[in-house]
Order: C-alpha cells, then structure tokens, then sequence
C-alpha cells in the first residue's frame, strides 16, 4: 500500500508546485500507484510518469521496486519486474524495461532506454538520448556519455534472437558521446572510448582507444587535461605542480 513515503509533484498553470507528500487514504494520484511497486521514502514521481507499468511480454515477476529518494521525471515509464536502488534520477522521457537489475546512485538522461534483463552497479551515470540493449553489464562507477549506443543483436533481422546480448561495460570504464559498442564486446575497467568511435573488438583495462573501427590509441594514464590547469593522470586526483599555489 502507498503511504506517506510516496510524493508527488502536481503541475497547476503549467507550473510546479513544492511536492506534497500523499496521504494514506487513498486519492487519485494514489490510485494509479499498483499495489505491487514498492517505493522507499522521499520518492518523488512525476504526475504524468508512469511505474509499475505491465509489458506484454509476461515478466517473471509484477512487482517493482524503486529505493529511497527518487526522483521518476515527466514522461518517463518504470515497468514491472525490475529492482532499482537508491537514489534514482531520471530526466523526461525515459524508458526503464523489465527484468533489469540496478544499484544505486542510478542517473539516466532524457530520452534515454534501457533495455530488457540488463545489469547496471552502484553510481554508473547515463546520458541523454542513450540506449542500453538488452542483457547489457554496465559495473559501477561507469559512464556512458550522451547519445552512446550499447547494442545487442550480433545477427540483426534473426527471427529467434537467441545469441542477442549487449556488451559489459567494467568498472569505472567510461563510453564517449555517440559511441557504439557492439553486442558481446568487453571494455575494460577504467577503460576510454572515445566520442564517435564504433567498437567491434574487446578493449583493454585502463587503454584509450578512437575511431571505426575503434583502435587503441595510449593508455589512459598517458592523458592529461586539456586546459593543462594541473599536472597529473587523467583520472587521478591532480597533483600540484613544483611552486603552484595551493587552490588554482
């Protein structure tokens, strides 16, 4: 049953009013809430958002669980099946699909889908205008930039799609804008794919690699800021330079 720990925001005049928490008699907003989405506290939803929404495909479970603090933007839809951790955060217009397993600290950007039966850890953060196909690893702390797609079909057009699976992305690993990982292909921890690259080849831990097909191009260690404000790693917590002053 929907308590207090459930909020929403109402939109009057085309304007957001502060949430409001929603009382444990039943209102309107309440009603449209399914009884098996489990929310933690302070979550926020979106009027027009939509949660615990059933597929056609039968999932293995109806029930939906979403954690603590978060916030479910206008026009985006949750569905049945998957557990979601802490702190939530989606922009307009995404779409979360069934089966899929994700941790906390979870932020995906407007327009963005993930796909069926994925694997997402702790603090990974997706852009907007993403997709995420299905049976895609994505480990903690990794970064998929705007308009990356993780693809899942190695045989596109086949009737069965037995062999469709999307890639695993390691921890730490980060997705450049508009990339395209192919399904099945590994990039490894702390890995950089570089924007606009197409990777058809497994990638090796903490190794940069560009392109179409995308190839090796140096470690990651070997990248510096472009700015050059500070000397150190790309990655590692800057080092002050000989004589720097300190807070530059």
């Amino acid at each position: 049953m929907v308590t207090e720990r459930v909020r929403a925001q109402r939109v009057i005049a085309g304007e957001y009013t502060a949430p409001v928490a929603l009382r444990a008699r039943p209102t309107a907003r309440e009603t449209d809430v399914p009884r098996t989405v489990q929310l933690g506290r302070a979550a926020l939803i979106d009027v027009d958002a939509r949660i615990g929404v059933i597929p056609e495909r039968a999932p293995r479970t109806d029930a939906l669980s979403i954690g603590g603090a978060a916030v479910v933007r206008s026009g985006s839809v949750v569905y049945a099946g998957s557990t979601i951790g802490d702190d939530l955060q989606t922009g307009h217009n995404v779409v979360i699909r069934e089966g899929n397993r994700i941790g906390n600290g979870f932020t995906i950007g407007h327009n963005s889908v993930v796909e069926v039966d994925c694997t997402i850890g702790d603090n990974v953060s997706v852009g907007a205008n993403c997709h995420i196909g299905s049976q895609t690893t994505i480990e903690s702390g990794a970064q998929i930039a705007s308009g990356a797609l993780l693809l899942d079909d190695p045989h596109p057009g086949s009737a069965t799609r037995l062999c469709a699976r999307g890639p695993v992305i390691h921890e730490g690993a980060q997705v450049g804008a508009n990339a395209t990982v192919l399904p099945i292909v590994e990039i490894g921890a702390h890995a950089l794919v570089g924007a606009g690259s197409v990777v058809t080849k497994n990638v090796a831990p903490g190794t940069v690699v560009v392109g179409s097909p995308a190839r090796r191009l140096k470690l990651v260690g070997a990248v510096r800021c472009p700015l050059d404000l500070l000397a150190g790693d790309y990655l590692s917590e800057p080092v002050r330079r000989r004589g720097e002053p300190r807070g530059r």
